[in-house]
């Protein structure tokens, strides 16, 4: 079952710098994948697209210029999901 507390407690770990700025959280395939145009606004439904399509990461990447402000692995989460 998840852990939807735990997931936020992450996220907001992860993001606590950039509340100022709209984030997009991009699902990765893999430690190669750059390509940040599949994900969500929403963090939870991120990492249930992560799960779903066996992936293996999360960039937080700012909206407005796409930069990729942190990654999140899957070994960090997976427990929670």
């Amino acid at each position: 079952m998840k852990n939807i507390d735990a997931l936020n407690n992450i996220k907001n770990t992860a993001i606590r710098n950039y509340e100022d700025k709209s984030i997009w959280y991009a699902v990765l395939v893999d430690e190669d994948d750059n390509d940040y145009g599949t994900g969500s606004f929403d963090f939870i439904k991120a990492c249930e697209m992560l799960e779903s399509i066996n992936g293996k990461r999360i960039a937080i990447v700012d909206d407005n210029d796409g930069y990729c402000l942190d990654i999140i692995e899957k070994d960090d989460i997976a427990e929670f999901m």
